[in-house]
């Protein structure tokens, strides 16, 4: 049974002899107590409770980590050779701890620089502390790439389809507090605000399911596909969920993006669809619900759980790529400029520009505004011939799927299917 680690410095410094082994020089000895206090020092430091001043602290509390354990593994080996066969196996074992450990905080470094962006934006918004909420998914991140990970992968990927389903709406309705004891036959809608029947509701994907692909997660800039989570989803009535799916409403922010929790708004892009009813009541009289009342209407939800903000933006993005070449009249006007999408805190974008670019040109669809493009973008500190063509690989493989969607091509998102899931 797995357990979530201890943080790196408790478990590092734990097992460094409280003296020195005698075979062990003085200049050596001297160099390890002093990384030791350095390490101790920056760890027992106050806990920044800000995303990124925390994960720039975690990487000078990993590197000063990594140089003790340098210094054990350097100071012991060169005793080595003068050693009875008792001390040799107690300093092998050191030796061993310690490079086992460097390991360790290596992976934990890489994982940071890899994705810090992702990282940041769930520290962000999580509910949690953030040393608490960046340990459960520093867990979650070397857990997967774990052997023991990857087993249960394989084992789920058999079966796929019972898992996606049930587990998806099952995972959703826990985040999204969609259930209560007061309504046993209804799921809360993040649209309506209230309660339907289950009959009439869906849990929709945000990015489809569908999409999946390595090359989405190139795009997103990590290696974590998280698209199967609940943080993609949102429980809606089953007419904007399908209008939604269709690119013919999106979702933008309705707050600033630096405060907890973050407010969200639909946004009706088709405005054929504003007369028309989405949904009707099943009182006496019965309520109707017409589009041009959820047009800047926002989302209501039953808690402070809310969907990641990198999906969200990737499925505007979408959106306003389908609203230019649907030709919907004044879309532009009503959708916020791309600048709200920034943070104080974040402002390295959520999708990897040169790939988002190359999509919207290969669909057709090169005009995506600046602030937009520029504000929900990153790009890479030093781009290379592997990453032009990664950047290939990727805008290729994900245009196609975003093709069908920006040109009135509906993918049905089977996964999402209540019928399915029963």
């Amino acid at each position: 049974m797995s357990h979530p680690p201890h943080t790196p410095e408790q478990k590092v410094l734990s097992y460094t002899p409280s003296s020195p082994l005698p075979t062990l020089s003085p200049a050596s000895s001297k160099k390890i107590q002093l990384l030791k206090q350095k390490a101790s020092h920056l760890s027992e430091q106050a806990t920044p409770d800000k995303a990124d001043p925390f994960l720039q602290w975690r990487v000078l509390v990993i590197d000063s980590l990594i140089q003790h354990k340098n210094a054990i593994i350097e100071g012991y080996q060169e005793t080595m050779g003068f050693l009875s066969n008792e001390q040799s196996s107690t300093v092998a074992e050191i030796i061993k701890e310690a490079t086992k450990e460097k390991e360790h905080l290596e992976k934990e470094k890489d994982i940071i620089l890899r994705e810090g962006r992702i990282l940041q934006e769930d520290l962000q918004d999580s509910p949690k502390r953030v040393e608490d909420a960046y340990m459960a998914a520093l867990y979650s991140k070397i857990r997967s790439s774990s052997e023991e990970g990857q087993k249960e992968a394989k084992k789920t990927k058999k079966t796929k389809k019972k898992w996606s389903r049930a587990t998806f709406r099952e995972k959703l309705a826990e985040y999204l507090g969609s259930t209560d004891d007061e309504h046993p036959d209804g799921l809360f809608c993040n649209a309506m605000g209230d309660f339907a029947p289950k009959a009439l509701m869906k849990a929709a994907h945000i990015v489809p399911y569908s999409f999946q692909s390595r090359e989405l997660d190139y795009l997103f800039g990590t290696e974590d596909s998280a698209l199967e989570t609940e943080r993609n989803g949102l429980y809606l009535i089953r007419t904007v969920e399908e209008q939604f799916n269709n690119l013919r409403i999106t979702i933008v922010p309705d707050s600033s993006l630096d405060v907890y929790p973050i407010e969200w708004k639909f946004v009706v892009l088709d405005e054929t669809l504003l007369p028309k009813t989405y949904f009707t009541s099943f009182t006496d009289p019965p309520v109707l619900k017409r589009w041009k009342d959820l047009d800047g209407k926002r989302l209501i939800f039953q808690n402070n759980n809310r969907p990641a903000r990198r999906y969200l933006y990737f499925k505007h993005a979408m959106a306003y790529m389908h609203a230019r070449i649907q030709g919907f009249p004044g879309f532009e006007a009503k959708v916020p400029s791309g600048t709200m999408w920034a943070t104080l805190d974040k402002n390295n974008g959520y999708l990897r520009r040169s790939v988002l670019s190359m999509i919207a040109r290969r669909i057709g669809d090169d005009t995506l505004p600046k602030d937009l493009l520029l504000t929900g973008t990153f790009t890479d500190t030093e781009p290379g011939t592997s990453l032009v063509v990664r950047d290939t690989l990727a805008s290729y493989t994900i245009a196609s799927a975003v093709e069908k969607k920006v040109k009135g091509e509906t993918l049905e998102d089977s996964e999402d299917s209540a019928e399915e899931d029963e």
